[in-house]
């Protein structure tokens, strides 16, 4: 065989054997990313969640949320309660690189999985955690995002505090011609009765402000919630936000006791349930509605204990183990509940 003709076989050969290799490597490549997909899905499905170092944001949505004057979608009445417990609106006068709008919602650390969980249904936000503080930041600051969330919480905002800063970020995009929604604190809709009865908007306020308590005194097992809230004065120092109508209501629904403790520069409301029927009450609410943070384990142990603590014979050994576990003292923890999130 002549040089030539050995020369051309081999470039044939080498050309054949590159053209299976990238096919190889395709056919690898394919099924390695189906295999990570299936096994990304059956994570998803556990709710194993691996917390990463960095959260990338994923960029802008394609539309932005429609409402009706009450909007009766779940998650957004959950995301409402959680933005009006922890959460903070804020356009600063003078914006640049540094200070931009944002919405900035304060989760617990214990609270990350759920953070996660939402930040990623969602498809927008970034999770930050300042040197020093002991809570995470789910923040929004890209324009349409923001956007998305204020359409998706505005009709259920139960405050005037939050509804005055919606306000004012819709003034900023140029959006304050949008509609002629019109805040009235006294005969809101959105803080009337059935308006935090029949949505989780409560639950999602309860993972920031609830408490749930399990005391002994005078030889008796209690059980108790507690609730705290803030109302502070606004900048002319002449006027609250108008929280009572709304923690008014929260406490009749809940059949409750209201503390209200008037401090120099805010109202400190507190609602606490009293006895076993205020108790159940929540119960049945927080049944249709559940909480999905850390405190729906706290719940499910108090709710525990309210059940042997109605019992003929009360095993008290039970509860103080129950007990022991709860709150601070809790070492593990379980997510399987957010399976049953909000579509």
């Amino acid at each position: 065989m002549s040089a030539f003709k050995l020369e051309n076989c081999k470039k044939i050969l080498s050309w054949r054997i590159g053209k299976f290799a990238a096919v190889f490597k395709s056919l690898v490549v394919k099924s390695c990313s189906e295999a990570i997909r299936s096994s990304t899905s059956k994570i998803e499905k556990k709710q194993h969640f691996i917390l990463s170092s960095s959260i990338k944001n994923k960029g802008h949505i394609k539309h932005i949320h429609t409402y009706t004057k009450f909007d009766k979608s779940y998650i957004n009445s959950y995301l409402t309660g959680l933005i009006e417990g922890s959460g903070a609106l804020l356009v600063p006068k003078f914006i640049n690189n540094t200070y931009y709008p944002s919405i900035r919602t304060r989760f617990n650390v214990k609270n990350l999985p759920l953070l996660i969980y939402i930040q990623s249904k969602l498809g927008y936000g970034s999770i930050k955690r300042f040197n020093g503080d002991k809570s995470y930041f789910w923040i929004i600051d890209q324009k349409m995002d923001i956007l998305d969330m204020v359409m998706r919480i505005r009709p259920n905002i139960k405050t005037y505090d939050k509804f005055y800063y919606i306000q004012v970020l819709m003034d900023y995009y140029g959006l304050e011609k949008y509609d002629s929604f019109v805040w009235d604190g006294e005969k809101s809709d959105l803080c009337l009765w059935d308006n935090i009865k029949n949505t989780p908007w409560f639950s999602g306020f309860l993972e920031c402000k609830g408490e749930f308590f399990v005391t002994e005194k005078h030889n008796t097992i209690l059980c108790r919630f507690q609730l705290q809230w803030q109302d502070f004065l606004n900048k002319n120092k002449s006027k609250y936000l108008k929280k009572e109508n709304t923690i008014q209501n929260i406490a009749k629904i809940f059949s409750s006791e209201l503390v209200v403790e008037k401090k120099s520069n805010y109202l400190n409301y507190i609602i606490t349930t009293i006895n076993k029927a205020s108790n159940y009450l929540l119960v049945s609410y927080l049944r249709r509605f559940q909480l999905f943070g850390y405190k729906h384990l706290d719940f499910l142990d108090w709710k525990q204990v309210l059940k042997i603590n109605n019992e003929e014979i009360i095993d008290t050994i039970k509860i103080f183990n129950i007990k022991s576990e709860m709150k601070e003292n809790r070492k593990d923890f379980s997510w399987n509940h957010l399976m049953s999130f909000y579509k």
